[in-house]
């Protein structure tokens, strides 16, 4: 009487399997892929940070010509130099157009207004880029733009209010400004060299 084997052969065929080149090349090909995309975004991401940094420091060197004027408008730096703020350079424009104030009926019932109502102005603040061509810098594209309508007869801050009060020509303006006498504000206010205060 034969009794079987026991002992079971395995199968010849291996349970693991090798990595073929193809799938190598595939899966490089995807990672080099994904690292592209996320470089892309990086670099997209800076570039954007870089703008918005730019366009603040526009911005800021227009509050600043704002302000210069509001506080001493002799005081403003030259036009035709840029301006250095950061890592940038800028150029600027300041326009002054007048603007009249319009009462309602409840304030013209109220009597006869001593002031003059065309005193009051609108201020504009346009900051360019500078571009650089060879060894000087010109205007380029204009980048931010700052405007306010502003009594000249107002208060601007106590600094201006001391200075104001010791030049009588500045007294004598502001009470030709308020009664509506003397000569128009208008034009643009000029003066070669001098920075921020």
């Amino acid at each position: 009487m034969t009794t079987p084997r026991s002992t079971s052969r395995r199968s010849p065929r291996h349970s693991r399997r090798g990595i073929t080149l193809l799938e190598v090349l595939l899966a490089v090909l995807l990672m080099s892929l994904t690292v592209a995309s996320v470089m892309g975004a990086i670099s997209s991401i800076a570039l954007m940070e870089t703008n918005a940094r730019h366009r603040l420091e526009a911005y800021e060197v227009a509050n600043r010509i704002m302000l210069q004027y509001l506080d001493d408008e002799q005081g403003l730096p030259s036009k035709s130099l840029p301006i250095t703020y950061g890592d940038h350079k800028f150029f600027w424009e300041l326009d002054k157009t007048p603007a009249r104030m319009v009462i309602n009926r409840k304030q013209e019932a109220g009597g006869a207004n001593l002031q003059a109502l065309d005193r009051f102005l609108l201020i504009d603040v346009t900051v360019y880029d500078s571009d650089s061509t060879g060894q000087y810098d010109i205007k380029a594209e204009p980048i931010a733009g700052l405007a306010r309508v502003i009594d000249p007869a107002a208060p601007r801050n106590p600094d201006s209010i001391d200075t104001f009060g010791t030049n009588p020509d500045k007294i004598r303006g502001l009470i030709n400004t308020i009664v509506g006498v003397g000569p128009s504000n208008t034009g643009t206010a000029r003066r070669s060299g001098g920075q921020f205060k």
